[in-house]
């Protein structure tokens, strides 16, 4: 009987020392759970920014380079002096263009910039337009002048 008891005290002590032990870790190990989780989210959060950024950036370089070519087409000879001048990027370049960058900060920036580049390019694209369709209406008149 005697040996049964102190079995029962050696194990009462064996789980005070656990319960001690495991009260002191659990607030701990919590802790680190939060922090961990926290840092992930951030970094992931992070990195869909990075990527929405960049997608942004590559749509407005596509809609501009759209733009461009509305007010200079092919075989313009503007066109032609500014392929001269400048190469444009191939299409591998474009979609790694902005990849180096890791600064949320400097692509939102970046895409305010190709914002106003392209309402620039839109409104002046309206005034090609515009002188187009002057230039046709005036072919037009010179060729009903010509048949009359």
């Amino acid at each position: 009987m005697l040996s049964l008891v102190r079995r029962r005290d050696d194990w009462r002590k064996h789980a005070s020392i656990s319960s001690l032990v495991s009260a002191d870790i659990q607030p701990i190990r919590f802790q680190h759970i939060g922090i961990t989780a926290n840092t992930s989210l951030t970094e992931l959060k992070k990195l869909v920014i990075l990527t929405d950024l960049r997608t942004e950036l590559a749509s407005l370089d596509d809609e501009i380079d759209s733009l461009r070519n509305t007010i200079n087409p092919p075989g313009s000879p503007l066109r032609e002096l500014n392929s001269m001048e400048a190469p444009t990027p191939s299409a591998t370049t474009k979609s790694t263009k902005y990849d180096n960058i890791t600064d949320a900060a400097k692509l939102t920036r970046l895409a305010k910039a190709k914002e106003k580049t392209k309402q620039l390019l839109e409104s002046k694209a309206g005034w090609a337009g515009m002188d187009q369709s002057k230039a046709e209406d005036q072919a037009a008149q010179a060729a009903q002048t010509m048949l009359a």
